[in-house]
């Protein structure tokens, strides 16, 4: 999608049954259909501009919610305010560390209206309190046996 000097990408995300269930917003370079990212939290808060004002939430979700995937600094930023929580869903990357200053955050995220999804997860105990707040965990990539392995 593109709107002047914008760019976004929304890839649908399915459930079991192969029906549209919300979009993951994607940060694009201008003139490429891919991602150029030289600063993760600008280009995050480029999504979110974007998303606001250079197309209106409603034109790209429509009914659907948004996932938006932080990284830290956005994540603690109070600027996610701006955000209608009810149509948002924050990806927690896999990079993140988790600390009690991000476990905090997030309770706070999700007592103010956001739901909260862990991205390309793979279960661990270090994520034990994130797992007692996250709405959704959305695995990682899946391995594929050798062929000819039973």
């Amino acid at each position: 999608m593109s709107s002047g000097n914008y760019f976004l990408g929304r890839q649908p995300i399915l459930n079991r049954n192969e029906e549209l269930v919300a979009y993951e917003l994607l940060f694009r370079s201008s003139g490429s259909k891919t991602a150029e990212v030289m600063d993760a939290s600008h280009a995050t808060a480029s999504v979110i501009i974007n998303t606001l004002t250079g197309f209106g939430i409603e034109d790209i979700l429509g009914t659907h919610k948004g996932f938006i995937n932080l990284e830290l600094e956005l994540l603690m930023d109070d600027s996610l305010n701006i955000l209608p929580g009810e149509q948002v869903v924050i990806e927690l990357l896999e990079t993140l560390e988790v600390t009690p200053e991000l476990v905090e955050r997030c309770r706070f995220l999700k007592e103010n209206g956001f739901s909260l999804a862990l991205d390309d997860h793979e279960y661990s105990s270090i994520y034990h309190e994130l797992y007692e707040i996250v709405d959704i965990v959305k695995g990682g990539p899946r391995s594929e046996s050798p062929r000819g392995a039973a």
